[in-house]
């Protein structure tokens, strides 16, 4: 019985060290992934509205949220970040590949109710701005990663 209980702890021995050395890599992997750390994000600006006025707008570094209502009258308060949501969506726009994609996913149209969103990512290093116009349909895709992105910022 002795032998029987060295055999199986030695296979479930081994069988550990392969699944913590396979999260483990799984891990440094994906954080390798993002091109800047979450220790230099600065802050981000995000606004959208019609056509060439975007009158909505947040800004993460006084928390500045300024919105226009259902009678139009714009609205400003203050919408404070914890540290908890900054590194979430930093990993999260860097999970959807915020980096690889072009400054501008779509072009301005004639179509004055096509909504128009500007994302802008500051960090030490670099910042990217990243221009989404809603009535895009060339590459489906593309727009799908973008919007997924935005989504990210709106919750």
């Amino acid at each position: 019985m002795t032998k029987e209980l060295k055999k199986n702890i030695s296979l479930i021995a081994t069988l550990a060290v392969i699944v913590i050395m396979t999260v483990t890599g799984y891990y440094i992997i994906s954080l390798k992934k993002s091109p800047y750390p979450v220790a230099s994000f600065e802050s981000f600006i995000y606004k959208w509205g019609v056509s060439d006025v975007l009158e909505n707008s947040y800004s993460s570094v006084n928390g500045d949220y300024h919105y226009l209502d259902n009678r139009d009258s714009l609205i400003k308060t203050q919408v404070k970040l914890s540290v908890n949501d900054i590194i979430y969506i930093h990993n999260k726009i860097n999970e959807l590949g915020f980096w690889d994609l072009p400054n501008s996913i779509g072009k301005r149209s004639s179509n004055a109710k096509a909504l128009v969103y500007e994302l802008q990512f500051m960090y030490k290093e670099k910042s990217k701005k990243l221009t989404i116009y809603s009535d895009f349909d060339e590459n489906l895709s593309l727009l799908d990663s973008a919007m997924k992105i935005k989504n990210v910022l709106q919750k």
